[in-house]
């Protein structure tokens, strides 16, 4: 699988024509309607931007506007669609081989849905967990000029992790070694955290 072979090289890889444009519209609505319900929280409200306990202990009973002018939530468990859709995607597009081969007792961790619009800023370069796999689905076109997932290329392979040390930094100042996650509605991004 050519996917996997990326995925190892550079630390993330794009799968795509998993989803039809139908799915994608369902999938869309569903999140909208989750993110603009009444139960919203700012960032400043959270005792740490950097442990977010909306993460820690998995509630998904709010939707969080960020430092980075976005909005997040966890979403497992809120919708039919959403799960439903997640299933599908993880288990009949080839990415279980994918995690088979990758991870001793695949798991999911946490699962956000997270809302980037015109006004967003770009998360800088951070590390999450050293042992997980993420995994973005991108409902709309995103394009260079979108606030996305900025990779540097095979940073994965790095000694040590960055951690969050430099996360409010725009990587655009670090344009010239990195690579934006960019793709059509449907595409699904895999990247080493």
């Amino acid at each position: 699988m050519k996917e996997y072979n990326k995925l190892l090289e550079q630390g993330f890889a794009q799968v795509s024509n998993i989803l039809n444009d139908d799915e994608i519209n369902q999938l869309r609505e569903e999140c909208f309607k989750i993110l603009n319900d009444q139960n919203r929280i700012s960032y400043k409200d959270i005792k740490s931007n950097f442990k977010n306990n909306l993460i820690e202990h998995y509630d998904n009973t709010k939707t969080e506007d960020t430092f980075f002018k976005t909005r997040i939530r966890p979403c497992v468990g809120l919708s039919k669609v959403i799960d439903q859709t997640l299933e599908k995607i993880i288990f009949e597009s080839g990415i279980s081989e994918i995690l088979e081969k990758l991870l001793i007792e695949p798991k999911l961790s946490h699962c956000m849905i997270r809302l980037a619009d015109s006004d967003s800023n770009f998360l800088g370069f951070h590390t999450d967990s050293d042992t997980t796999l993420s995994m973005s689905i991108f409902l709309d076109d995103v394009s260079n000029n979108d606030a996305t997932t900025t990779f540097i290329p095979r940073s994965h392979l790095y000694p040590s992790s960055l951690k969050n040390k430099i996360e409010k930094i725009n990587p655009y100042f670090f344009r010239f070694l990195s690579k934006n996650s960019v793709g059509k509605a449907g595409d699904i991004n895999l990247f080493f955290n």
